[in-house]
């Protein structure tokens, strides 16, 4: 009994001791904090960088709605007229100066698609007056196009494309 109770107190005293010499040398007991890296902060190199954690307001990003150019208004407008029609499925437009580009998809209800072109042409052409020549298309190629078209805020480069496709579509331009 003895011998165990001699082992239990050098046991205590062991820990004391060593926490008194943890503390005593400084040892720290609170996690290190890392140091905030920022893009001004010099980095040296073989420094590791560490990164920091994401805070609510790091993570916030802003979403602005793209600013349309007058000719995507126009596109817009004369594209939601086309989807308004009876038939039209789906719809894409391009405005190029005084000329529209329509690529339209059509139910199968539609039996004569052709008819169908030139009313959707001659009705553009009666919405928007500045409209001299309206190109009615069913490629869906061509529709594809036009989206990627839109999307593009160089001028020139949307004016010839337009007039490129124009060319090789076969549809109904009045």
């Amino acid at each position: 009994m003895r011998d165990r109770n001699k082992a239990i107190m050098i046991t205590a005293f062991s820990i004391v001791l060593l926490v008194a010499i943890a503390f005593a040398s400084g040892v720290k007991t609170t996690p290190p904090t890392t140091p905030k890296v920022t893009p001004q902060s010099q980095v040296i190199p073989g420094t590791p960088i560490i990164p920091q954690p994401m805070t609510q307001k790091s993570a916030q990003v802003k979403i602005t709605k793209p600013v349309l150019t007058e000719a995507q208004k126009r596109a817009q407008k004369i594209n939601s007229q086309c989807l308004k029609m009876k038939g039209v499925i789906d719809s894409a437009t391009i405005v190029a100066g005084n000329s529209a580009l329509i690529a339209c998809k059509f139910s199968k209800n539609v039996k004569n698609v052709n008819a169908e072109k030139k009313m959707i042409a001659d009705k553009i052409k009666a919405l928007d007056k500045s409209i001299k020549t309206c190109t009615v298309t069913e490629s869906l190629g061509i529709m594809s196009k036009i989206r990627a078209l839109f999307n593009s805020s160089n001028q020139s480069y949307i004016n010839s494309e337009t007039k490129k496709i124009i060319k090789e579509a076969t549809p109904i331009t009045r």
